[in-house]
């Protein structure tokens, strides 16, 4: 009997971030540093405009960020 190995394609990595902002509901906010903020800004703005039923403000506050939904 001949066994097979069976090579599997490896998964496309999941974007966090994305998947993040699309399950947040209206009130609710993620806090990040400003390392954090700093390293997503720019793909901040290219996600929020993909969602057009949404709408995603951030706020500084303190040392920390806020990125909350507002509608």
């Amino acid at each position: 009997m001949t066994y097979v190995k069976r090579h599997r394609s490896p998964r496309k990595p999941k974007d966090i971030l994305s998947l993040a902002l699309r399950n947040l509901w209206p009130g609710e906010e993620i806090i990040c540093t400003k390392r954090t903020y700093d390293a997503v800004k720019d793909r901040l703005k290219s996600i929020t405009d993909s969602y057009a039923d949404r709408r995603i403000e951030t706020i500084k506050h303190g040392a920390t960020w806020k990125i909350w939904r507002t509608a």
